[in-house]
């Protein structure tokens, strides 16, 4: 099972109630896909950092970011219910991926390795004049 991200920017003039809604329903159809809903986190409403074309008044939206995981099929059957919901402006569902762990400390450098030259081979190349 895989863990996705899925991000919905509402409309800012959506009641919060009506949001509260959207989300049960997104989880009733994470949970029907075979899904669980793990965390709900509305993030509230913050400044837009770009324009829609077709909402081009609009300066601030409201931000909910749910983060499910289940099989395949659960993004498809979410992005349906995304596509069809008006108060959801637009939203994108990503997969999850393992994050590396940040290891504490200086980054260790390689050692340039030491190269050592024979008295011989120093003679040899004063006798010649330093050509091979």
């Amino acid at each position: 099972m895989s863990k996705y991200d899925v991000l919905c920017i509402f409309d800012p003039k959506t009641e919060a109630a009506k949001i509260d809604a959207i989300i049960k329903k997104l989880e009733s159809k994470t949970v029907a896909a075979g899904g669980i809903v793990e965390k709900v986190e509305n993030r509230g409403s913050k400044p837009l950092p770009f324009r829609f074309k077709k909402h081009k008044d609009l300066k601030d939206v409201i931000y909910v970011n749910l983060i499910v995981e289940g099989p395949g099929k659960v993004p498809p059957a979410l992005n349906e219910q995304l596509k069809v919901t008006e108060e959801i402006l637009r939203s994108m569902i990503t997969i999850k991926t393992e994050e590396e762990p940040i290891i504490e400390g200086k980054p260790t450098v390689p050692e340039e390795p030491k190269v050592e030259i024979s008295a011989d081979i120093l003679a040899q190349g004063e006798a010649t004049g330093g050509q091979s």
